[in-house]
């Protein structure tokens, strides 16, 4: 791959040129991967920056990452578009990534305008097998040669658009694709992806439903519609094209993927797994037959299903075909871990459950609820905003933590405890008492229900190191003010005294000025139980524990009152008692540090 040149420019910001600085030593080290992390956030942060994406460019192409490679190098021509090397090592990442029509016209382009340069004579090597290749799928379409080039050009581009996620770009192209060849299938299958991840699925489930019509057994069309009427709430739809998508004998590029992309989501984990037989019998289970999402699916399902070390050996090939597939490397790190620390495997990630426009508009939502009133106003607004524009999140809710990442269980946790749904409040708590899932995390999960006042405080059941453990949930605000004294001036300073005394463990000081204080003000508990303390610090055991008792039969809901007569339980060996005493201590919403 091309890399790019250092630029001249020196960079403004203090930060953006730490960060740089930082991710150039690092590609120096020969450390992509760690420069790439760095570059990313700094890609966000100071977007079209050069210096940036020309270390992007670089990392990539340490990286044998040709998809990214293809997109910084892209963003750094259209910043830097007379530099040769660039437009080369673009024209070189189409064809690496699978675009010959834009290849083919990246390549004409570079060396037309730069016919010396020492990257022309790979281009006039390549050109003549890409156009090669290019009439031989022209002829398959029916349309002059010109047409021909024209439509795959725009669905190159079209691909490209789908793969980086540029919705809006990809909208217009597809659009004036199919204005200009209106039933081009691998278009129509294109744009039903990019019409689902901008949120429009009745659109995109509508596109899919036409592609049918004239080719009622296409994978991609199937695959497409069983896929969105699940992530739409629509199961029984769902179920239906997946069984005729399992029917269909019709070919297609990459058919086990989709296949297996469909049935994951259905949890149909036999199924998907008996994919690998129908290709080994097909003799295609290498690339470009297969890839890494189907290997990852594959795993996916063998997990699932209890055999880790099937999973381990799929998302290894998965890595094989694409060493750089995060996927893979997060699940097989996961299953590194202890048992109880591990998240769980997972198919597909949060984003791919919501869709991108999804996610979207709950971001937007969240943001002016910030301005509601009061919880009751964001908790009722948020519910309604839900059923209203995206109901399909309660049924996808049980499915999301029974199959999903951390981050869509997190997600399912957070909304439940905001909106008190019942399916998702539910759905919640099946993470919380189940056994998927690091124990810190579903532990922490109970604490957000709990905090919402839909879980109660107090001893449950979670699973934890294999078993089924006791487990205590707290929910308790403590605060450090200073509670207001209601004693008189006079008392308070004697009680100020007699604390201050059992402090410097002076029992019988404290003892004579807490008998003081009581005589001028003798219902106050607090005093009582100071006063106990300070009979016990001079070994007066038995009057202290009878003046706990009564302490404790005069005021039963005082805090120390109900310490001190557990206390005396456990010295009596009434365990199953005091604890029932401290549970309740335990389960008050509010205490102070003391």
């Amino acid at each position: 791959m091309a890399k790019s040149k250092k630029s001249g420019r020196p960079p403004q910001p203090r930060r953006l040129m730490e960060e740089t600085l930082k991710a150039s030593d690092l590609l120096q080290k020969g450390k992509a991967a760690e420069a790439v992390e760095i570059l990313r956030e700094l890609d966000q942060a100071y977007p079209n920056t050069p210096e940036v994406l020309g270390l992007l460019v670089n990392a990539y192409s340490d990286l044998k990452d040709a998809l990214e490679y293809e997109h910084s190098i892209r963003k750094l021509i259209r910043l830097e578009p007379r530099d040769p090397d660039l437009n080369y090592g673009l024209a070189g990442a189409y064809l690496s990534n699978g675009r010959p029509a834009l290849a083919l016209r990246a390549f004409q382009e570079a060396l037309r305008r730069w016919p010396s340069d020492p990257n022309a004579a790979l281009a006039r090597k390549e050109i003549p097998k890409i156009e090669l290749f290019l009439t031989e799928h022209a002829a398959s379409l029916n349309l002059p040669e010109s047409q021909a080039f024209d439509l795959l050009v725009l669905h190159d581009e079209l691909r490209y658009n789908l793969a980086h996620g540029e919705l809006r770009q990809g909208l217009q192209v597809g659009e004036k694709l199919l204005h200009m060849f209106p039933n081009f299938v691998p278009a129509l299958n294109n744009l039903v992806q990019i019409l689902a991840m901008d949120g429009k699925l009745d659109r995109a489930i509508q596109t899919s439903l036409r592609i049918l019509d004239f080719e009622p057994d296409n994978i991609h069309a199937l695959s497409n519609l069983a896929r969105l009427y699940f992530l739409s709430g629509r199961p029984a739809e769902a179920v239906q094209y997946a069984q005729r998508l399992k029917d269909s004998q019709s070919d297609a590029t990459n058919r086990w993927t989709k296949i297996a992309e469909a049935l994951t989501f259905l949890e149909d984990d036999q199924d998907v797994l008996s994919l690998l037989e129908l290709a080994r019998a097909a003799g295609e289970l290498e690339p470009p037959f297969t890839d890494e999402i189907f290997y990852h699916l594959l795993a996916a399902a063998s997990c699932f299903r209890g055999n880790e070390k099937d999973a381990r050996k799929f998302w290894q090939k998965a890595l094989r075909i694409n060493p750089n597939f995060d996927w893979a490397l997060e699940n097989l790190d996961d299953l590194k871990k202890p048992e109880n620390d591990r998240s769980g495997v997972w198919a597909y990630p949060l984003e791919n459950w919501l869709l991108s426009a999804a996610m979207r508009d709950l971001s937007a939502q969240m943001g002016k609820l910030k301005l509601a009133s009061n919880k009751s106003d964001f908790q009722n607004t948020l519910l309604l905003y839900f059923e209203e524009k995206h109901p399909e999140v309660f049924f996808l809710a049980p499915h999301m933590v029974a199959r999903g990442d951390a981050a869509a269980r997190d997600f399912v946790v957070r909304m439940a405890a905001i909106t008190a749904h019942p399916g998702l409040v539910s759905a919640a708590k099946d993470f919380i008492f189940g056994k998927r899932g690091a124990f810190q995390e579903r532990f922490d999960a109970s604490h957000i229900l709990s905090e919402a006042d839909l879980l109660p405080s107090g001893p449950v059941q979670m699973w934890s190191d294999g078993e089924m453990r006791e487990v205590m949930l707290l929910n308790i605000m403590i605060y450090p003010e200073p509670e207001p004294s209601k004693l008189p001036q006079r008392v308070r300073v004697l009680a100020e005294g007699g604390w201050k005394a059992i402090r410097d463990q002076n029992g019988r000081h404290a003892q004579e000025l807490l008998e003081q204080a009581l005589a001028l003000w003798p219902d106050d508990p607090s005093l009582l139980n100071n006063l106990a303390m300070a009979l016990e610090m001079q070994g007066q055991k038995d009057k202290a524990r009878q003046l706990i008792r009564e302490v404790h039969a005069r005021f039963p809901d005082y805090f120390f009152g109900i310490i001190g007569i557990a206390g005396l339980e456990v010295l009596q060996g009434n365990l199953d008692h005091a604890h029932e005493l401290l549970n309740d201590l335990i389960q008050r919403k509010k205490l102070h540090t003391s």
